[in-house]
C-alpha cells in the first residue's frame, strides 16, 4: 500500500507543476488557445501594455461567440498567468518598456497541445525500423565485447560497400517512401520542439541565479568570495543538467560554421521531397527555421549569462572601491589624530578602542543640498554700447508703440449721443485713425467688460483698425448698443 501512496504523491506533484496546471482547469483550453495565438517561435516577447490590450480583445471575442472565458481585463489575466508561472515580465533588451515572455512550463504545455492536435502515425514499419536501428547503434556503442563490436562494424561496412558499388555501377538510389520520410520528419519535429523549452529552462535557471546573487549582495550576510564560489558551483551544476548539455551542444554547433551550413542544406533537401505536400505551411516554416530558432535560444541564454557576469563585476568593483575609500579615510584621520593625542596626554594613559563602533544615532534631519558658490555669483556687468547717431523716439512714437489709451476710448464712448442708439463699434469707427490701432480694440473690450455691458451684447459687428505702418485689419467685436445706462456706467469706470 505504501508503494501505491508513493505513486499517487508523485502524480500529485506532477499535476501541481505549472505545465499541467495550465492544461488542467476550467479555462485551460481558452488559456492555451490565447497563448498560442499571441506567441510563436518568432514572436517571443510582447510589450506589457500591448499584451494587455490584445489579451482583453481576444477574450472579448471568445465571449461574443458564446465561449466560457475567464472574467477580468487583459491586465488582470496577464497578472493571473504570471502567478501561475506561465508568463514572466522582463525588462526589454534595449532598456525600454517591460515585455512579457512565456515561461519554460508554458512552452512545454503548448508543445504538448501541438503534438496532440496534429495527426500522427503511432505505429508503422518505418517507425519500428528506426527503433531497431537506434537500438542496434546504441548496443554497438555500449557493448564491452570487442569481437562483437568488430562484427557489427564489419557488417555495416559490408552493407555500405555493396550499396556504393551498386550506385557506381549505374544503379539508381532507392527512393524513400512518403511514409518513411513522414516518420523521420515527425521524429525530427519532436526533437526540435523540445529545444525552445530546454533553452528557456536554462535561461530561467541563470536568471534565478542572478536574482539570488543580488539578494545575497544586498543582504551582505556572507563574504564576497563565498557568494562567487556558490555562483560558480551553481553555474557548473546548471550546465550539467540535460538542458545545459543541450545548450553546450548547440553552442558547439554554432561555432562550427561548416556543420551549420550543412544543416541548412540538409533541411532544404528534406523539404523538396513530395511528402511535404501533406504538411501545413506553418509546419514547414517552423522546420526550416530550426537554425534561426537555435540561434535565438542561444542568444537569450548567452545574454542572461552576460547579465550575471556584469552584475558580479559591477558589484565587486563598486563594493571594493567604496570600502577602500572608507578605509583610506579612516586611516588618514587616525594618522592625523594620533600625534595630537600623544602630545596632549601623559605617559601610561590608555584609550579604549571599540573593535565594532556604535551605530550612528537617529538623525532628525539630514541636509540634502549644500552651499554652492556658483549659485551666489553676481550677474555679469553690463557692456557699454558705442553711441550711434540715431534720433531718439518722440513721445508720440512711444505712445503709438504702447498699449491702449483707455482715457481716450472712455471719453469717446461716454460722449456718444444716448438717443442715437449708437453701438460701441460705430463709435470706434468714428474716432481718429491714430486712435484705431489693433490694441485699442482690447481697450474697448476692457471698458465694456468693466461696465458690465458685454452681457447685453446682441451679436457681433466688424471694426476696422489701422496699424502704425499704415496697414489695416478687421476685427469682430460684440455688438453693444450704448444706452443711457451703459453710457453712464462706462463713464464711471476708473481708468487710472
Amino acid at each position: 500500500m505504501s508503494d501505491e501512496i508513493g505513486r499517487l504523491r508523485v502524480v500529485e506533484d506532477a499535476f501541481d507543476r505549472p505545465t499541467l496546471r495550465l492544461l488542467h482547469g476550467k479555462y485551460a483550453a481558452v488559456q492555451v488557445a490565447a497563448l498560442r495565438a499571441l506567441f510563436d517561435s518568432e514572436r517571443r516577447s510582447i510589450p506589457t501594455d500591448q499584451l494587455h490590450v490584445r489579451v482583453g480583445a481576444l477574450v472579448d471575442t471568445y465571449r461574443e461567440n458564446g465561449i466560457d472565458a475567464p472574467v477580468g481585463s487583459g491586465r488582470d489575466l496577464c497578472i493571473r498567468w504570471m502567478r501561475g508561472k506561465w508568463l514572466q515580465r522582463l525588462p526589454a533588451e534595449d532598456g525600454g518598456k517591460e515585455v512579457y515572455e512565456l515561461t519554460a512550463a508554458a512552452v512545454d504545455a503548448l508543445r504538448i497541445v501541438s503534438d496532440l492536435s496534429s495527426e500522427r502515425i503511432l505505429l508503422s514499419e518505418s517507425r519500428l525500423t528506426l527503433i531497431v536501428e537506434a537500438v542496434r547503434r546504441q548496443a554497438t556503442e555500449a557493448s564491452p565485447d570487442v569481437a562483437s563490436r568488430v562484427r557489427r562494424i564489419d557488417a555495416e561496412i559490408e552493407r555500405l560497400t555493396a550499396e556504393r558499388t551498386r550506385l557506381l555501377a549505374g544503379g539508381e538510389p532507392a527512393p524513400p517512401s512518403v511514409e518513411s520520410m513522414l516518420e523521420g520528419y515527425i521524429n525530427l519535429m519532436e526533437l526540435i520542439g523540445q529545444l525552445p523549452g530546454d533553452f528557456k529552462r536554462v535561461e530561467e535557471g541563470i536568471r534565478s541565479m542572478r536574482e539570488q546573487i543580488l539578494d545575497d549582495f544586498r543582504g551582505d550576510t556572507r563574504p564576497l568570495g563565498q557568494v562567487i564560489d556558490e555562483y560558480l558551483e551553481r553555474s557548473g551544476n546548471l550546465f550539467a543538467t540535460p538542458e545545459g548539455r543541450a545548450f553546450e551542444g548547440a553552442l558547439g554547433l554554432l561555432r562550427d560554421e561548416a556543420l551549420l551550413q550543412q544543416l541548412k542544406a540538409d533541411l532544404d533537401i528534406i523539404v523538396t521531397h513530395p511528402f511535404t505536400e501533406a504538411l501545413q505551411p506553418e509546419d514547414l516554416r517552423v522546420f526550416l527555421g530550426t537554425v534561426a530558432m537555435v540561434r535565438r535560444g542561444l542568444t537569450d541564454v548567452i545574454g542572461q549569462r552576460s547579465r550575471v557576469t556584469r552584475t558580479l563585476k559591477e558589484h565587486i568593483v563598486s563594493r571594493d572601491a567604496i570600502r577602500e575609500r572608507e578605509l583610506s579615510a579612516v586611516f588618514k584621520a587616525l594618522h592625523e589624530e594620533l600625534p595630537r593625542w600623544v602630545a596632549n596626554t601623559p605617559v601610561r594613559t590608555t584609550c579604549r578602542v571599540e573593535l565594532i563602533p556604535e551605530s550612528v544615532p537617529a538623525l532628525r534631519h539630514v541636509r540634502e543640498r549644500f552651499w554652492d558658490p556658483a549659485d551666489h555669483l553676481p550677474p555679469e556687468p553690463l557692456i557699454e554700447q558705442p553711441e550711434v547717431d540715431t534720433e531718439p523716439l518722440s513721445l508720440d512714437d512711444l505712445r503709438r508703440q504702447g498699449g491702449p489709451v483707455l482715457a481716450r476710448l472712455q471719453s469717446a464712448l461716454a460722449g456718444a449721443d444716448p438717443g442715437a442708439e449708437l453701438t460701441a463699434g460705430t463709435v470706434f469707427d468714428l474716432m481718429d485713425i491714430d486712435a484705431k490701432r489693433p490694441v485699442e480694440v482690447l481697450g474697448l473690450i476692457h471698458l465694456l467688460a468693466r461696465a458690465a455691458a458685454l452681457a447685453g451684447a446682441e451679436d457681433h459687428e466688424r471694426v476696422e483698425t489701422h496699424r502704425t505702418d499704415g496697414t489695416r485689419r478687421m476685427f469682430a467685436i460684440p455688438r453693444v448698443t450704448l444706452t443711457p445706462e451703459r453710457v453712464d456706467q462706462i463713464g464711471e469706470v476708473e481708468v487710472g
